[in-house]
């Protein structure tokens, strides 16, 4: 997945830094190791940004925020309310327009979408779609182009069918699914990336499609 630049947010990655290491500090050795390895990130990736050898993208930042139980908001604003932290140095921090979108939790028993009360927030410069649903991965099926737990946007204005993008939908009585969608003899063929998983045929009439996967975050690869 393509690693997203905060600094075109204006977010000041200096202080991301600092906040990273402050935190990691409070817990002990033992516990570092284990909220490192949680992250999924290589030692070397950690230490790099740690020391501010790379740079730390939107991705990594969400990755130690989620290892570390704390919200996003914190490491790049140094609050946890969306806010710049007045006490943390952090005047040179903008504050810009966000966009809240919507995270789906599942599906209820009449087949009806239903959202978590918590919304997925973003600067608005990171991306220019209005009419966005996310969503947790949950199984393996897209991997190794999404893995489970990662964050997909979609765009439920597209309803259309493009040959082979990536499409939420979900069936009756089943559950909300991400898969590649391609034409084949007249009929949709639902396609998984990971071959442990089924491909099949169906047709539109079928499926109730949710709309088209634009952008996926936390992969790195």
């Amino acid at each position: 997945m393509k690693k997203t630049d905060i600094s075109k947010a204006g977010i000041n990655k200096a202080l991301i830094i600092k906040r990273l290491n402050a935190e990691l500090l409070k817990h002990s050795k033992k516990n570092q190791a284990n909220i490192k390895k949680t992250s999924g990130l290589s030692p070397s990736q950690i230490s790099n940004v740690l020391t501010g050898g790379i740079d730390p993208s939107l991705e990594i930042v969400v990755l130690l925020a989620k290892a570390l139980n704390k919200p996003i908001d914190y490491f790049l604003y140094g609050k946890n309310n969306n806010q710049p932290n007045k006490n943390d140095n952090s005047n040179d921090i903008k504050t810009l327009d966000q966009i809240k979108i919507p995270w789906i939790k599942g599906l209820s028993k009449d087949n009806k979408l239903i959202f978590k009360e918590k919304f997925f927030v973003l600067e608005r410069s990171l991306t220019n779609e209005e009419n966005l649903y996310c969503m947790t991965i949950n199984d393996e099926s897209m991997a190794p182009i999404l893995k489970q737990n990662d964050i997909i946007l979609i765009d439920h204005s597209i309803q259309h069918i493009e040959e082979n993008k990536i499409y939420v939908f979900f069936k009756e009585n089943s559950f909300v699914q991400t898969r590649r969608f391609c034409i084949y003899r007249g009929k949709i063929l639902i396609k998984a990336e990971n071959d442990n998983y089924v491909s099949y045929l169906t047709t539109k009439e079928k499926i109730n499609i949710v709309g088209r996967a634009i952008k996926g975050f936390f992969s790195l690869e």
